[in-house]
């Protein structure tokens, strides 16, 4: 993945139109992660990102013959941080497209793209059953920070959601 004329991949952002690829490649990535599932809330979700938000962007991995992956990315304002951060919410390339660089090359693809924005920063979660997801990110200057990550559910619907 030297050059654009050798790679056929694409980082496109998603669209209201592209709800239901967007549903079945994060479905893979729910089910791949053993993440639970509600199709009605995530198809609920979805809509709400597609349809156009500051909060977040989701944009596909795609070349002429269909989704390879897809990166949702969320912002939020931080004062240690001096400002607009980029969360890099879900990252996902499917198996298929695994081992050939596409991952590396969307991450970096994705982080022009948020410096063209003013961001600074990105930030990311990584589950602990995918170390070859944490030798990518580090591959492409991601560093891991001695901190923890701690969530709390608040809503009437989330009290059963985290494990």
């Amino acid at each position: 993945m030297n050059s654009d004329t050798e790679n056929p991949w694409k980082v496109v952002a998603a669209t209201g139109g592209d709800l239901e690829i967007v549903l079945t490649v994060v479905r893979e990535f729910y089910r791949d992660l053993e993440f639970p599932w509600d199709s009605d809330l995530k198809r609920r979700v979805l809509k709400g990102i597609l349809g156009g938000t500051e909060a977040a962007k989701l944009w596909l991995i795609r070349d002429s013959a269909g989704v390879g992956g897809y990166a949702l990315v969320t912002y939020f304002l931080s004062l240690e941080f001096d400002g607009r951060v980029a969360l890099l919410d879900e990252f996902y390339v499917e198996p298929r497209c695994r081992g050939m660089g596409l991952g590396g090359w969307a991450l970096e693809e994705i982080a022009g793209r948020l410096v063209a924005e003013g961001i600074g920063v990105i930030r990311l979660e990584l589950d602990e059953r995918h170390p070859e997801a944490g030798r990518l990110y580090a591959r492409h200057g991601f560093r891991r920070e001695p901190r923890q990550i701690w969530s709390r559910r608040i809503g009437p619907d989330q009290a059963d959601a985290l494990r």
